[in-house]
Formats: structure tokens, sequence, C-alpha cells
């Protein structure tokens, strides 16, 4: 969420953001995990909720409207649901692919490349040590209005700190996305098919690329995330709009580019 938020000069993020990082690692003792289910059929793909609402990325509160993110997987995609209730301004004003959604309400994905396995002698389900943090991963974003944003970001200190977004043309990306949009009951359901070419197919932290698909034992790290108004406004801030994470950033103001606090992702 490369927003006028995250992006402040990179003197105060290099102070700020690395106070904030130590100080949220400090803060969280357990790390989220979630897991997610093979699709029953791969041609109809059903994902199943996964997640029941979302905290605010600051840690201080649930976020203030009902968000069901649901998932499951197949050999070559990650299909998942996004249900984000109770919105009443449902606004977007980006129709143009990657353009800067992320200053009005989205739904976000960050997650990384598949985290590698070590074998070892005798136990062909060893799993080496988890990284500290990873600093490449992709960013998905999606609108009320079904406009997509797609990047590949390499964050050198898992703060934000410094942070480049390299940018994916959505027609390439081979990502398939739906929104439903129900202006009526205040809520919209955006549906996203993310291929694990896209997920893994890019230079992450220690990771074997020539595999690109998915089975069960796959080991990801990631976070969701939501933008929601509060005022309809033009440019989200933090005093006008709501900024939701399963893993909470704990970052003030909102800083969704803190890869130190990604959740652990589990394909079984």
């Amino acid at each position: 969420m490369p927003s006028l938020i995250a992006q402040v000069a990179v003197v105060a993020v290099t102070a700020t953001a690395a106070v904030t990082a130590s100080l949220a690692e400090a803060s969280r003792e357990v790390t989220p995990s979630v897991s997610i289910s093979e699709c029953t059929d791969e041609h109809h793909p059903a994902p199943l909720q996964i997640i029941d609402g979302l905290e605010l990325s600051s840690g201080t509160h649930k976020f203030p409207s009902k968000t069901g993110i649901g998932a499951c997987w197949t050999s070559s995609a990650l299909h998942l649901t996004y249900d984000a209730g109770t919105d009443k301004f449902l606004r977007n004003d980006y129709r143009t692919c990657n353009s800067e959604t992320y200053n009005q309400e989205v739904v976000e994905l960050f997650i990384s490349a598949r985290q590698p396995r070590v074998v070892a002698a005798g136990d062909n389900n060893a799993v080496a040590p988890k990284v500290d943090y990873v600093t490449r991963y992709l960013e998905v974003e999606v609108t009320p209005q079904d406009t997509l944003y797609v990047a590949h970001i390499h964050n050198p200190y898992g703060n934000g700190t410094d942070k480049k977004n390299t940018l994916i043309d959505c027609g390439l990306s081979g990502i398939d996305h739906r929104t439903e949009l129900n202006s009526d009951e205040d809520y919209y359901v955006a549906n996203l098919t993310i291929p694990w070419s896209t997920i893994n197919g890019h230079n992450s932290d220690a990771v074997d690329h020539s595999a690109v698909g998915a089975a069960a034992g796959d080991r990801y790290l990631g976070n969701f995330f939501r933008v929601m108004m509060a005022h309809n406004v033009s440019m989200c801030e933090p005093d006008t709009c709501f900024y939701g994470a399963w893993s909470p950033t704990l970052a003030v103001p909102p800083q969704f580019h803190i890869s130190k606090l990604f959740g652990e992702i589990k394909l079984v």
C-alpha cells in the first residue's frame, strides 16, 4: 500500500519505521497462522472461510466492519474471496490497472514466494528454520469497482524503508478478478484467482524458482488487509479511513509494509 501515509521522507521513515518495527516485534508473542485447504473441485473452486474479521492495523481494536476471507488452492492457483461488509461509501475512483487504488477503499493481499524446505536425513518432511522476515513479496489489491493493482515488492529492511514496487501489467499477471458490488446493502465481494507462477515467479528470499506450482505442506508468509472510509474522501488518511489487517502491523500512523509481522499461510 504505497500511499502518502506510507511514503514519507526516507529520513523520517528510517528513524520511525525502525523504532516501530522494533516495538512491534517486542509486542507480539505469537505469529498468526492460517491453513488453506485444497479446492474440492479444481474446475469450480469454492473457497472456504479462513478468516472471520480483521483488526485495526494498529492492533488497538477490532476493524469496525465485518470482513470475511475465504480461500482454497489448486496446483495452479490460489483462490481468494473477500466478503467486505458494512461499507456505506463503496468508493474507489481509480479505474486504471496499477493506478493509486490504495488511496481509497480496497482489499489487499501481501504474500511471499513459497518458503524453502530442508530435507534432513531420514525425514522427508523436515522444514527449514523460519526466516526472520521476507524482503520480497507480491502485493495484490482490488477495489469495489474491480480495478486491480499488482506489484512485486522489495522491502529490504522489512519495515517499508527504501521499499521498491515493480508493477506487473494486470493483463500479463494471469490474475482473474471479479467484484460483486451491492450498493443497496452496502457490501462487496471480491474474487481473485492468483497463479502460483505469479506468486513464486520472482526473485524472492531463498526460494526454488523452478517449482512454481503448489502442494500440501507448502508454507508462505503474508498478510490480508482492507481499507474502508469512515468519511467520504478523495484521499484516505488515518483520521478519515479505517485500516484493517489480519496480522496487525502495530504501526501508527498505518503502515502495511511491515513484513517482520507477516503471518504464516499454510497449504493443507
